[in-house]
């Protein structure tokens, strides 16, 4: 409910829920809506033809210094705000006082509901939504919202996510305050069980919200819903509606897992400070087989990483990788190994998915890859080596990133070391990093273990501890990316490390983390420096 003064001063409004209900008789063809004690009935001659459009059908009434307006969506089974099962609809009831304008909104949407048995129980859609709604906001104005975005469902699992983004306009054509015409939305809900209905919430902009809705159609196709901002004292009030159609095909949705996919694929790597260059024999090496490790510049052929679910290929480094080039003796159920030689030059591709098997963590929505370029010349004493570790998957949304809370991945390390004068070494380790959702911190601990490749004892030099933050990563400002740094657990100088990472799955089921660093001698002798990267790969317990 609105009261707006005629003098100017600023507006009262209050919002909240009620139940409403919508009848439709098909003799008269009329609608009656009823809230609560008010009700009004929308005959055919109260079509406004002036203001009807292609997706909205509008109705008003008038009597004395009160009006009534409704506004309902049309029918189709294509296109923007148009539905076969799902209808939303706005009733507008204003009386014009001496002093004030007072009138109420009430937002709904109605059809054909799905039955509870019929209910899907299993399995994943996404629905393209749209939203429409009314907002007041600091001055006496109001303005209409409209925009779309994406609903995906869990049946199984009862969960909801959605996002969009839209386009407000006042009720005004020069507005007597600043606005920003661009608003986000998001929200997540969960079906209530054994029915085809859902309460949850939502946010425009930075606005927090109710809402309620359910799914419409036979066999759910489509999905309707109601949503409210600002009770309470909030300065903005906002009422809306929700609607959406089931998209048709072969679609991902955040809840696919990565094995599941369909269509191609781009996957965002790490972008600075992370791949480096070992340098084996160089030229200021003393002794053959002798180990300098370098870090190198950043190439944008390392940005990405692609993948074809249906050719089962992988693109990097401007290689495509084909399931010709697996090397079925490298391979397993948890990794795959794909290799291209070119005369003097080798590329090596691991693509791991841990499962669970020989002690690995089992990932769903993620995975890492390890790739060596290696080039050797018939003559000369360098042999080059490009070695790049990173995460990659299914990452998590910024709207569907927690807020609140906080949570544990324990997961595991795999990565590679060198040492100068020595061999180079393969790591492997464990990782157990908390994230503090609401605080934006993420702590924890990393514990490599370097094992000398070739065979020889193990190096485990103990643990290092993190320090970092959510909202930073990528070299760009991202909510669902982290970046910091990790020293010895005990507080010792000898490690320098980076961490960056990001998370993965529907709403951050899971972690992957690069790091980069170098782990300094007790000796003191600088030639005895551990350079080392990878990946720490964990799941939310």
């Amino acid at each position: 409910m609105a009261t707006f003064p005629t003098t100017g001063a600023t507006q009262t409004v209050t919002v909240a829920t009620a139940p409403i209900s919508v009848a439709y008789d098909a003799t008269a063809r009329s609608y009656t809506i009823t809230s609560g004690s008010r009700s009004q009935t929308f005959l055919p001659s109260d079509r406004d033809a002036a203001t009807s459009t292609a997706q909205l059908t509008m109705f008003k009434r008038s009597a004395g210094n009160k009006t009534d307006a409704l506004a309902l969506t049309a029918i189709g089974t294509s296109g923007a705000f148009t539905y076969q099962y799902v209808g939303a609809g706005y009733w507008q009831h204003t009386e014009e006082g001496t002093d004030a304008i007072t009138g109420t909104v009430d937002a709904f949407t109605y059809g054909i509901r799905t039955k509870d048995s019929a209910m899907p129980r299993t399995g994943f859609a996404s629905y393209a939504i749209d939203l429409i709604g009314i907002e007041s906001g600091y001055q006496p104005q109001i303005a209409a919202l409209a925009g779309s975005g994406t609903m995906d469902v869990d049946f199984a699992g009862g969960q909801i996510l959605f996002s969009g983004s839209g386009l407000r306009k006042p009720a005004t054509d020069v507005p007597p305050y600043a606005y920003n015409p661009n608003f986000g939305f998001s929200g997540k809900a969960s079906l209530t069980a054994g029915t085809a209905a859902f309460n949850g919430q939502m946010t425009v902009d930075a606005a927090g919200s109710t809402l309620s809705g359910r799914f419409f159609g036979p066999t759910a196709e489509e999905v309707g819903a109601s949503f409210t901002i600002g009770t309470g004292t909030a300065v903005n009030k906002t009422v809306g509606t929700i609607t959406g159609r089931k998209r048709s095909g072969d679609v991902n949705t955040v809840f696919t897992p990565l094995a599941d996919l369909v269509g191609t694929q781009s996957f965002e790597l790490a972008q600075s400070g992370f791949p480096f260059t070992a340098l084996v024999q160089n030229s200021r090496g003393t002794q053959p087989g002798e180990v300098v490790s370098e870090t190198t510049a950043y190439n944008t052929a390392w940005a990405t990483l692609g993948f074809d679910p249906a050719a089962k290929s992988y693109t990097f480094d401007g290689r495509t990788f084909t399931p010709t080039n697996v090397v079925a003796a490298e391979s397993s159920d948890g990794v795959k190994t794909y290799r291209q030689v070119d005369g003097d030059k080798t590329a090596t591709l691991r693509i791991y998915t841990p499962n669970g098997s020989n002690g690995s963590v089992a990932l769903t929505y993620s995975g890492f890859a390890d790739y060596m370029r290696l080039q050797q010349p018939a003559t000369g004493t360098t042999d080059a080596v490009v070695r790049i570790w990173s995460a990659y998957g299914a990452e998590t949304l910024a709207a569907n990133m927690p807020r609140s809370g906080s949570a544990t991945y324990i997961g595991q390390i795999d990565g590679d070391a060198y040492r100068n004068g020595y061999v180079a070494y393969d790591m492997r380790g464990t990782s157990s990093i908390i994230v503090n959702f609401g605080g934006g911190s993420v702590s924890g601990e990393l514990h490599p273990i370097f094992t000398p490749v070739g065979g020889g004892s193990a190096l485990d030099l103990g643990g290092l501890r993190i320090a970092a933050q959510i909202g930073s990563g990528l070299g760009s400002t991202k909510a669902n990316a982290f970046q910091g740094s990790a020293v010895e657990m005990n507080n010792a100088t000898r490690a320098t490390v980076q961490i960056e990472g990001r998370f993965f799955g529907p709403t951050a089921q899971e972690l992957g983390a690069n790091f980069v660093g170098y782990w300094m001698p007790s000796t003191g002798n600088v030639n005895d420096t551990l350079w080392f990267h990878g990946v720490a790969a964990g799941k939310r317990q």
